[in-house]
């Protein structure tokens, strides 16, 4: 009789890693167009509740359509942390990824400030800054999900892009 341990060892040594990381790029690619998708599908529904506003004499009162605007209202709106009794709250990279894919350029000053607001930071960090730069990095470097777009500027890959926004080098956006 063969060790459970021993069992689930030779298991993941019969994983193909090129297969799994191929696996992986095609479901990254799916979040990204479902990402899109219901970018769409928000304004769409931007746009037909201003207007019926507009027919009812309201005055919109943001630019329609932009991502940004889209970002704000999910960002702004309130996210369970540890405080609130979630023991399932991300941490680490995976909390740095979930911020960044819902769009915007990301420093690590500004996502740990977020990663702070959502209660996401562990709170027996001896430095969570650095926990928060090395997520980052790691995003950056090993996973490959983010994007250096200035100095020390950050974007996740299948964020939501704004084609009303410039880069950092004054162009716009593809």
């Amino acid at each position: 009789m063969t060790d459970p341990l021993e069992q689930l060892n030779r298991a993941v040594d019969a994983l193909d890693e090129t297969a799994l990381e191929e696996e992986e790029a095609v479901i990254r690619e799916r979040v990204s167009a479902d990402t899109q998708r219901l970018t769409q599908i928000l304004d769409a529904l931007e746009l037909k509740r201003r207007r019926r506003g507009e027919a009812n004499g309201q005055v919109p009162t943001a630019r329609l359509g932009a991502h940004q605007d889209i970002a704000e209202r999910l960002r702004d709106q309130p996210v369970p942390g540890p405080s609130q009794g979630d023991a399932e709250s991300p941490r680490g990279t995976e909390a740095a990824r979930r911020v960044m894919q819902e769009g915007g350029d990301w420093n690590a000053k500004r996502l740990h400030a977020e990663l702070e607001r959502r209660g996401w930071v562990n709170p027996d960090a001896k430095h969570p800054l650095k926990a928060t730069e090395t997520a980052l990095t790691r995003l950056h470097t090993k996973y490959h999900e983010v994007e250096r777009v200035g100095r020390g500027l950050y974007r996740h890959k299948s964020a939501p892009r704004d084609p009303n926004l410039l880069t950092p080098s004054g162009s716009a956006e593809p």
